[in-house]
């Protein structure tokens, strides 16, 4: 549409964010990737989701400089965003923001991935939780993301998942 469209700029960026994606999800074969790399990878899903949704999506991306080198599972962050962009952000009628926030805290990484989208009742909210911990396929990018990191890492991940309706998620680990 954006070469049809003669918006040669708007393409070049589009395909600069496409490539970038791509070249940090295949990281040749390597399963670790730096904070830096994990968090340009969700910068360029987000630009990519922006000519899609236009001023309707609006993110921040908030990173410790001292954690920029430090190396963690590939794919942690970024399902977690597509999660908020599709399931929050996009039912909403109003312009929605997406928050990603990794900092030290107490010797690790703490991640957040906040959303004021359109929420979850506690109802849904509960089955999401339970579904973390079972196998159903329904909250498959957070159950998938936190059931890597416990196999990777060989331990239990912390999280914590809050809702609200039309308020928004977050979901911190």
């Amino acid at each position: 549409y954006l070469a049809l469209s003669g918006k040669n700029e708007e393409l070049y960026d589009a395909l600069e964010a496409f490539g970038s994606y791509y070249r940090t999800l295949l990281s040749k074969g390597k399963e670790m990737i730096t904070v830096h790399e994990e968090l340009c990878m969700v910068k360029d899903y987000l630009e990519l989701q922006k000519l899609r949704y236009g001023d309707s999506l609006r993110y921040v991306i908030n990173s410790d400089p001292e954690l920029e080198n430090t190396y963690i599972l590939k794919m942690t962050v970024q399902p977690l965003v597509e999660n908020s962009v599709n399931h929050g952000i996009r039912p909403k009628v109003t312009s929605g923001l997406v928050y990603i926030e990794c900092i030290q805290e107490e010797g690790f990484i703490k991640m957040s991935v906040v959303d004021d989208g359109v929420g979850m009742n506690e109802k849904q909210l509960a089955e999401i939780q339970q579904e973390v911990l079972d196998t159903n396929a329904k909250s498959f990018g957070l159950r998938g993301t936190m059931e890597r990191m416990k196999i990777f890492y060989e331990k239990d991940i912390e999280y914590e998942i809050k809702s609200h309706i039309n308020k928004g998620t977050s979901v911190i680990f």
